[in-house]
């Protein structure tokens, strides 16, 4: 059996299959520069593949974040209907930290909602590319972000700004 044949049975790359044959992980030899691999010796790795089982990895309820991330951004906006800066005691909200606090929320919000649209099926595709455009302005400083590192970012914005809240001093 050749190595792409066995990378298909194996469900693993042709350079996977290779490395396994130059470390004596599964019996092959080299004859005219290709490797020949023993078919009983492939399906024992096989079976040593199978029998491993993989650690559950903890999901982590980002829909929950983003809700959390929406309703401290509510808390922390003013009621009057207008832009913090621009009314009267703005200078009182940058003061007490409120200010950055807000900022901090809405922006993880922002991170949240660009995110989701990236993983969407639904969305069409001038949407997601628009989002994932988005995305990477916010997480200026790294390299092209994926939606992974979306969450991750939005996920660390959200403690700075929960952080920031219990510190908001009151008048």
């Amino acid at each position: 059996m050749n190595t792409t044949t066995a990378a298909l049975q194996a469900q693993v790359t042709v350079i996977t299959i290779r490395t396994w044959c130059r470390r004596g992980v599964i019996a092959a030899t080299k004859t005219a520069g290709r490797w020949v691999i023993n078919s009983a010796s492939l399906a024992r790795r096989i079976a040593i593949g199978a029998m491993r089982t993989r650690k559950a990895t903890a999901m982590t309820d980002y829909t929950a974040q983003a809700a959390e991330a929406r309703d401290l951004v509510a808390r922390l906006t003013p009621q009057r209907g207008c832009a913090p800066a621009w009314r009267e005691g703005a200078m009182r909200d940058r003061g007490s930290g409120t200010c950055a606090a807000r900022t901090a929320a809405r922006e993880a919000d922002r991170v949240f909602s660009f995110t989701t649209k990236v993983l969407d099926p639904t969305t069409s595709d001038d949407d997601r590319a628009h989002a994932h455009e988005q995305l990477n302005l916010f997480t200026s400083g790294r390299t092209r972000t994926d939606a992974a590192q979306g969450y991750v970012y939005a996920a660390e914005r959200l403690e700075y700004a929960r952080y920031l809240a219990a510190r908001i001093r009151q008048p």
